[in-house]
């Protein structure tokens, strides 16, 4: 995952030079790494990513656009992911982020990110399982802290 983490950043700078903070694109980027560092328990990292996603599609979109619902969503889910697991190290919320994903697999859902449209016209596509383990994170979180 260092690979792939690398080659996200490098796309996120890339389009923030090119594009600007507010272009979906760059959103899109923001978003992929957002759920990338959350899968690799960097939760307050995500957060901060995901913030930066939500902003770029309110500013593309507008507030009322289903994509920028979803990035404010999952940025709440992140925040209070962050909080349940400040007391963890590094390694636990790693072993967490495996274990959270490893349940979302096991019910047919995946995780994986795609390109692919999410009715926003160019957005990104996320597997339930991501979105169903990100909005349960931190109920799971505190019943295993």
């Amino acid at each position: 995952f260092d690979e792939a983490e690398a080659t996200y950043r490098r796309a996120l700078a890339m389009r923030e030079e090119l594009l600007g903070p507010a272009h979906v694109d760059t959103g899109d980027s923001a978003f992929e790494l957002a759920m990338l560092l959350m899968r690799r328990g960097k939760v307050h990292e995500a957060a901060t990513m995901m913030e930066a996603a939500a902003l770029a599609y309110a500013a593309s979109y507008g507030e009322g656009h289903e994509q920028t619902a979803d990035a404010r969503g999952s940025l709440a889910n992140l925040q209070a992911l962050s909080a349940a697991t400040a007391d963890l190290t590094p390694g636990q919320r790693n072993e967490l982020a495996a274990t959270l994903f490893s349940d979302a697999n096991a019910g047919g859902g995946g995780d994986k990110l795609s390109d692919g449209d999410s009715g926003g016209g160019g957005g990104v596509g996320v597997g339930d399982g991501a979105l169903t383990t990100l909005h349960g994170a931190a109920t799971v979180t505190a019943a295993v802290v």
